[in-house]
């Protein structure tokens, strides 16, 4: 076996961890083996190095570490070696052993300073800044009055903005005291050098009568009314917490509109997730009735309410859901006749129909109103999904009528497990959230293929056609196709 190679090595991140390093889902480091590696990420992130080794540079047991395909400790564990360009993926749990994480608590505080909160509360007044480090659900159950609300998943990303000079006094709360440690932990590390930790966190400053208060931190609360607002910090917390999405994008996912087309295997699913993530109006087209036999994907619906129409059964369901989203019913067929006056009214479609005659319908009224088309499709064991959106200003792709030009006869029903229209659906409301909010990379002229017996993802390229009369260049100057027939938005 020849000896490695001495150069740059990838070490890939969990999501969980990379804040750590401003955000970043990698990083490059010089090694020949798999203990230089980690030793390099733990020099260029100490916390992050904590999260990962133990205190003897051990891994800790939540994390695995794979070469390729292989996991280094059926090998030559540590001292793998590693060859110039060789890619190391880090596999862990979010959480460190409980042992390690003691041991961390007992050395922090030897290091840190601890305030009670009525102490806290003296310096605050004296002109010192107190940062609340907790989820944004917990803040908006209150925070002490005056505090800055700095989510600890971001702290590091932008301190600096906020509190410029590093000899300023600076103090951390959190929940209980104890992850307030390993944020004030962070700014000493940052080069802060006045830092402490609020001992007995929020609990204890209510407990001592402290001033708190229950902050702003959506817009729009004026118009939701402050229970709406509570609630809805409460709802969306988690989303709030991602600086991707913060508290702007989750406004502008209320202020969303979304019609979804087919209220079967794959329309079940997508609904329920856009209602979940607090898609502020969806639009539910169906002119189906609930039948048991279909209750092995339709996860929206219930037993007992076979026979009702399935655009009042998902009402029902994702009102239970979040009461706080609007919800628009159609309890008819798509057609040439309200196609157009239904996508109107919308910012993006999914089209959960198994019928190509309602696709085509859909996707030429899209088109004509420049807004992306999220399609899927399942058969059987497989399913697959792509967005068609000529208009995507990132990267123009092509429509339906590209991938397919002609509405083929309809065939015998071939049947389909419930899974698989669950995932293909999960993954359309997946991509109408990213569209919404401007996020990754949509699927624009890649169609997504899940072969479940495979267990395999295949993504293949889809072209746009020059000659396509939806989205061609001919059709720039046309009437870019004619609406025509009328189709049943029913899915499998």
């Amino acid at each position: 076996m020849s000896e490695p190679l001495s150069g740059k090595i990838t070490l890939r991140i969990p999501a969980a961890f990379r804040s750590q390093l401003g955000g970043a889902g990698q990083i490059l480091v010089d090694a020949t083996n798999v203990a230089q590696a980690l030793a390099a990420l733990a020099e260029s992130a100490p916390e992050l190095g904590q999260r990962i080794l133990g205190d003897d540079g051990s891994l800790l047991p939540t994390v695995t570490l794979y070469l390729g395909t292989d996991d280094i400790r059926y090998g030559q564990g540590l001292l793998t070696p590693l060859r110039a360009g060789a890619v190391v993926d880090i596999v862990c749990l979010a959480s460190d052993g409980a042992s390690s994480r003691e041991r961390r608590i007992a050395r922090l505080r030897t290091v840190l300073a601890e305030y009670s909160p009525i102490e806290a509360r003296r310096r605050q007044t004296a002109g010192a800044v107190l940062i609340d480090v907790r989820e944004m659900d917990e803040v908006a159950r209150g925070s002490p009055t005056g505090a800055i609300r700095l989510n600890r998943g971001f702290l590091e990303l932008r301190i600096e903005a906020i509190v410029a000079d590093y000899e300023q006094p600076i103090m951390t709360l959190c929940s209980n005291g104890i992850a307030s440690l390993f944020a004030a932990d962070s700014l000493q590390r940052m080069g802060y050098r006045q830092v402490a930790s609020v001992a007995g966190g929020f609990a204890g400053w209510k407990a001592e009568g402290l001033p708190y208060e229950f902050p702003r931190l959506m817009n729009g609360e004026e118009r939701r009314g402050s229970k709406r607002q509570q609630q809805d910090l409460e709802r969306y917390g988690e989303h709030l917490a991602i600086p991707e999405i913060g508290a702007a994008g989750q406004e502008k996912l209320l202020a969303s509109k979304v019609l979804l087309i087919g209220l079967g295997g794959l329309g079940c699913p997508a609904a329920l997730y856009l209602a979940a993530a607090g898609v502020g109006t969806l639009g539910i087209v169906d002119e189906g009735r609930v039948a048991r036999r279909n209750l092995q994907r339709e996860i929206l619906h219930t037993d007992r309410r076979t026979g009702q129409m399935k655009v009042d059964s998902a009402r029902a369901s994702l009102s239970a859901l979040n009461p706080g989203i609007q919800i628009n019913s159609y309890a008819e067929p798509l057609s040439a006749a309200n196609v157009a006056a239904l996508v109107a009214d919308y910012d993006l479609v999914i089209d959960c129909s198994s019928a190509f005659a309602a696709s085509h319908l859909l996707n030429e009224s899209c088109i004509r109103h420049g807004i992306p088309n999220v399609h899927g499709a399942v058969d059987k064991f497989a399913g697959q999904l792509t967005v068609f959106w000529p208009k995507y200003a990132g990267r123009p792709g092509p429509c339906y009528r590209c991938l397919y030009p002609d509405t083929p006869p309809s065939g015998p029903e071939t049947g389909v497990m419930g899974f698989v229209p669950g995932l293909i659906g999960l993954l359309e409301a997946v991509e109408a959230i990213k569209l919404l909010l401007g996020l990754g990379d949509p699927l624009v002229g890649r169609l997504l293929r899940y072969d479940a017996l495979d267990g395999r993802f295949v993504e293949r390229a889809v072209y746009r056609d020059p000659a396509c009369r939806c989205c061609g260049t001919a059709a720039a100057t046309s009437s870019k196709g004619t609406l025509s027939a009328s189709a049943t938005p029913t899915d499998g």
